[in-house]
């Protein structure tokens, strides 16, 4: 009996797969966790107007960084500009109505990846994700 259970134990641990994985939206970004970048903690909204003048913000900022020379220093800038991205969709989210789902989860997607991939220092996919978080921010602000 006790070889079934570590049986079970070690099966399910080896098939065991992530909510939702990078690779599930075609990202490549692997857990490096011994060379990730310091992180940084973000101010957390207290209304909806808060989190998308957060957004709107902080959207430009990153506008400008990818606008001139894109080396690791941007990079960095832009992955820690992300956390606070992060908290106020995080915000959104938690008080979205049934009509706002979908168009915040592409938005909070699009933030995830751009995340990561400025966190990996990808400036091509860090480029993509930001296009993408633009669109699926002014798609975001029609709810508003």
């Amino acid at each position: 009996m006790k070889h079934l259970i570590v049986l079970f134990a070690f099966v399910s641990l080896m098939t065991f797969q992530p909510v939702a994985s990078a690779e599930e939206h075609g990202d490549h970004h692997g857990e490096h966790q011994e060379n990730r970048p310091d992180h940084y903690k973000a101010a957390i909204p207290e209304s909806s107007d808060e989190a998308l003048e957060i957004l709107e913000k902080n959207i430009a900022r990153i506008k400008a960084l990818l606008n001139d020379e894109v080396g690791e220093l941007e990079l960095e800038k832009i992955h820690e500009i992300s956390y606070s991205l992060e908290a106020a969709v995080d915000y959104l989210v938690m008080h979205q109505t049934v009509k706002q789902e979908p168009v915040l989860n592409e938005l909070d997607e699009a933030v995830q990846i751009l995340h990561l991939a400025s966190e990996e220092r990808e400036e091509d996919e860090t480029r993509k994700w930001f296009a993408i978080l633009e669109k699926e921010y002014n798609r975001v602000l029609a709810f508003y």
